[in-house]
């Protein structure tokens, strides 16, 4: 008999994959922020036309926040299923549903104090989709986190 990966090997390799793709986009965060600042760029295309732009700091800090936060969750619960930890999958559920409904505010959120800003995305195209990305990213390591053990299987 073929013995298959187990799902704490999966569920590893998944976390790994996760942690080194917020790492990643952590320093894209910072060269964006201190090159060309996509979030700044959409805010002033965004704002430009009322007038005064609004501080672009407070969109950058939810970022930081929403990724950086995730970076060290996805640290945690690697270093949790690399032990073979029972609770992983429970603290891994419970992050993944609050960091999908934070990735997919960051998505949806819009504009809607100003009428001629309606349905107007704040966060810039690149930002939006990489949120989406990564809770899209999130329900497949819930899959392999919830997926039936094969630890037990013997020769």
């Amino acid at each position: 008999m073929n013995r298959t990966a187990s799902r704490s090997t999966a569920l590893t390799i998944s976390l790994s994959l996760g942690l080194l793709a917020s790492a990643i986009i952590l320093v894209w965060m910072l060269i964006d922020q201190f090159t060309t600042n996509t979030v700044s760029a959409h805010n002033t295309d965004l704002f430009g036309s009322l007038g005064e732009v609004p501080d672009p700091a407070p969109l950058w800090m939810v970022l930081y926040a929403v990724f950086g936060v995730g970076a060290a969750c996805w640290a945690i619960a690697l270093t949790g299923s690399s032990k073979g930890a029972r609770w992983v999958r429970w603290f891994a559920t419970i992050v993944f549903l609050i960091g999908t409904g934070l990735l997919l505010f960051i998505f949806f959120i819009t504009e809607y104090d100003f009428p001629a800003l309606a349905d107007s995305p704040i966060f810039p195209g690149g930002w939006r989709i990489t949120s989406l990305s990564m809770a899209i990213y999130g329900v497949i390591v819930m899959l392999i986190a919830w997926l039936p053990t094969t630890d037990r299987i013997r020769k």
